[in-house]
């Protein structure tokens, strides 16, 4: 009986040293819990923190990259700390963080959050000048007194507050000079020719927005739209939250008049700071804008009755009538003033009464006003009235596919539309609600053959691209695109914020008069061997958009893939990459 006990108390054992021995195996093999994005940001292991936020759901993981983002800049790792913050999906919660991170810089320093036109391209030049005439002495690169400004493209306005235009060289030395810079410079980004490159909205707004956190001046491959000078489609892309613009594209070159240019086509490229300026526009004042060239009643007055009593002749009739004609009024309205998009309204519309009225050189399918000007049937010239131009919206026709998710764009995009006016004794402008003669003529050719001066004056081309702009802008407020693909528009968008992280285009002078345009012809009367004159003052008009009265029971031409294929194509290419905001 011992000897049995014995045995069973043996095999006993003999089970259990085994089953320990499992249990020690098996508590060997557990897993520890990984550790929390927390405890890796406490420890300084921020791309372990980093890889661990990214598997976490997007809200969660937003929330983890803006506590890793936030401590790397704590840290004294800023470059980390912006990359971080990129990461973050959400652009509300992105914008708060980089907000956080942001300090603003100094008035006039740029500090990479100031948008602009032209500074960037002009960078090289002033850059040379600098550094070759007396280097210690400008403000911008020592201590010293001298300053230095890009130079203005078109027209500028000075201290009265005058609108006038440019004087340029017309030898072509400052344009080869421009472009030998230019070339020089690694910061100014060149393309190859392109007939569609697609352009992510959302993205570019992202690294824009980077930039300026960081302060980084914004590159100019950045504020020319990747080279990108005609909008052909507008795309809503839900699925992968964004939003595109897509056209023709290519390298650039700056032009006589400080403008860049497509180097084949001559086209203006498009500009960062319209895009913003119309979007903002749409969202306040829902796609109106424009500017008006006014004439001032008392100098009509002045005018009309120099006309009928002067004895004047030559030089000292055409200089007193002058300064009888005094100014003229400028307005922008819907846009700020002092904005790049407001100079390339009122250029547009100064260059085109001047053409109008004979005094720039026009085409020869548009002849000016009084190249038409005809003797009445009783044999006199017509009375002395005021030719009322203003350009507007072209657009033939708007495509879009089923779900209005995709649209393009047909037609010129501007015409000119006219009306004639009368002046009375005491300087009222008449309103017609017609318009004939000269005056209809000339705005039925100027529309009819657009294309055509606009490559004599490319900035008839700055507008239509405006235009363009402005209905992308609007077609994305009507249609509700942003809201559809979940963009808040953090950094693009109107109104300021706590953190003063806000897009703000580049600043210039505001125009609030301009010398009156006038202009005279001798007519000789057949048969009566005498000389007859007929004047035009006082030249009225503007610009006037209103995008929502365009869009307001616009009835779209349904497309299909014949015509949406190859640009959904496109669309799709962009998919691979979060971090780039344009591709081929």
């Amino acid at each position: 009986m011992k000897s049995s006990a014995l045995s069973i108390r043996v095999f006993a054992l003999a089970v259990l040293v085994p089953s320990l021995f499992l249990n020690a195996i098996n508590q060997g093999n557990c897993q520890t819990p990984s550790p929390t994005v927390d405890q890796y940001v406490a420890s300084g292991e921020f791309p372990l923190a980093i890889t661990q936020a990214q598997s976490m759901p997007a809200t969660i993981a937003d929330q983890s990259l803006k506590t890793i983002a936030m401590a790397q800049m704590m840290s004294g790792a800023p470059q980390g700390a912006w990359l971080s913050a990129g990461r973050i999906s959400d652009d509300r919660q992105r914008s708060n963080t980089l907000g956080g991170m942001f300090q603003p810089q100094e008035s006039g320093t740029n500090g990479g959050q100031t948008g602009g036109v032209t500074i960037a391209d002009f960078q090289p030049l002033i850059n040379l000048i600098q550094t070759t005439i007396a280097p210690d002495e400008w403000s911008d690169t020592g201590t010293g007194d001298g300053t230095i400004q890009a130079y203005p493209a078109g027209v500028f306005v000075d201290a009265s507050g005058t609108l006038r235009r440019i004087q340029f060289d017309a030898t072509g030395k400052l344009e080869a000079l421009r472009r030998r810079t230019s070339a020089n410079d690694s910061r100014l980004e060149t393309s190859q020719k392109t007939e569609l490159r697609t352009i992510s909205l959302v993205a570019l707004e992202r690294e824009a927005q980077l930039s300026a956190a960081q302060g980084k001046p914004i590159s100019a491959w950045m504020k020319n739209l990747g080279g990108m000078y005609d909008v052909q489609y507008l795309i809503a892309k839900p699925e992968s939250n964004d939003l595109l613009i897509a056209g023709p594209a290519g390298p650039w070159h700056l032009d006589n008049e400080g403008r860049a240019i497509n180097t084949e086509t001559g086209k203006p490229v498009l500009q960062l700071d319209d895009l913003v300026i119309c979007m903002r526009n749409a969202v306040e004042k829902n796609g109106v804008f424009g500017c008006a060239i006014t004439p001032r009643k008392e100098n009509l007055a002045s005018a009309k009755e120099f006309l009928a009593t002067s004895k004047l002749k030559g030089t000292a009739w055409r200089t007193s009538l002058r300064n009888v004609l005094g100014q003229q009024d400028v307005e922008v309205f819907g846009i700020p003033a002092d904005t790049h998009t407001a100079s390339v309204l009122l250029e547009a519309d100064l260059r085109m009464k001047l053409v109008g009225m004979g005094i720039e050189p026009s085409i020869p399918e548009i002849p000016s006003y009084l190249e038409r000007v005809k003797l009445l049937p009783d044999g006199s010239v017509p009375p002395m009235d005021v030719a009322r131009w203003w350009f507007t919206l072209n657009y033939d026709d708007l495509t879009s596919d089923p779900d209005r998710l995709i649209f393009a764009f047909q037609g010129t995009g501007v015409k000119v539309l006219s009306e004639t006016e009368f002046v009375s004794e005491q300087g009222d402008r008449i309103h017609t609600g017609q318009s004939q003669g000269p005056t209809k003529l000339f705005a039925e050719d100027f529309t009819r053959h657009f294309d055509k001066i606009a490559a004599k004056y490319p900035v008839y081309e700055q507008l239509r691209g405006v235009f363009d702009l402005a209905l992308v802008a609007g077609i994305m407020q009507k249609e509700q695109l942003v809201k559809r693909v979940n963009w808040h528009v953090t950094y693009f968008g109107a109104g300021d914020d706590q953190t003063g992280l806000r897009y703000k285009p580049r600043h210039s002078s505001v125009a609030r008069q301009v010398d009156s345009v006038m202009n005279h012809r001798m007519i000789r009367a057949r048969g009566e061997g005498k000389t007859l004159q007929h004047t035009i003052v006082g030249v009225s008009g503007g610009v006037h958009c209103d995008f929502g009265e365009l869009l307001k029971d616009r009835k779209y031409t349904e497309g299909n893939d014949s015509i949406f294929g190859e640009v959904k194509s496109h669309a799709a290419a962009g998919n691979d990459s979060n971090s780039r905001w344009w591709w081929d």
